[in-house]
């Protein structure tokens, strides 16, 4: 690796480079070398603990990360009155698109549903669960107008993207929230996991036949 050169400036003297130069020189790339070496660790550290709590590849939170941070936010707002809104959001039929459109469309379909998702955070916190499953959590006076002003921003078509062969299809999206005010500390796995279950029921509920008896 090559950091510049040196110029050693003896006047209108002849002379050569001692010993005593060549050896101060070598420390003095020794020690260079050392701060690059330190600096390059220091950097795959803070690589490693990123991404030991965030989604290699959406860059949102993993559920460690968005558990760990959701829980210090929280701490942070108990007994002022405030409330907790858990938001569940997943794709419509994300098996469907990836046989359709193969596993690039699939990605890029999850990347759409993840750029929404941060374009719309405003103190808020998102985490991505895994495949198409993705959580945000919400601290305000009232969650389900945030929640309600999200969605509002989901195009009525579905959000956009890119198949295999670059041409732009539009996909659902799922989605529910889970409401809590912030007493206490609030059992967060089981505050998530309701979140889930209830955009799973709402899911099933809207994809179920209706039956003859219902339609009046």
């Amino acid at each position: 690796i090559c950091f510049g050169y040196a110029a050693l400036d003896q006047g209108s003297t002849l002379n050569l480079y001692s010993e005593t130069y060549r050896v101060w020189m070598r420390n003095i790339n020794l020690g260079i070398e050392a701060f690059y070496r330190q600096k390059a660790m220091l950097q795959l550290i803070d690589r490693i603990k990123s991404d030991q709590i965030r989604d290699t590849q959406t860059g949102l939170y993993n559920y460690r990360g968005f558990y760990n941070v959701l829980s210090e936010k929280v701490k942070e707002h108990l007994s002022r009155g405030t409330m907790l809104g858990i938001i569940a959001f997943d794709l419509e039929d994300i098996k469907g698109i990836n046989d359709t459109f193969g596993r690039l469309g699939g990605d890029s379909a999850i990347h759409a549903l993840s750029v929404f998702l941060a374009r719309n955070v405003r103190g808020d916190l998102c985490g991505r669960l895994g495949n198409d499953e993705f959580l945000m959590g919400v601290i305000d006076q009232n969650p389900e107008e945030r929640y309600a002003a999200i969605i509002r921003q989901i195009p009525p078509e579905g959000l956009s993207f890119a198949d295999q062969d670059g041409e732009i299809q539009h996909v659902g999206v799922h989605h529910e929230i889970i409401t809590t005010t912030l007493g206490e500390m609030p059992d967060l796995d089981f505050l998530i996991n309701q979140a889930i279950n209830a955009n799973n029921h709402k899911k099933k509920a809207a994809s179920r036949p209706v039956a003859a008896g219902e339609l009046s």
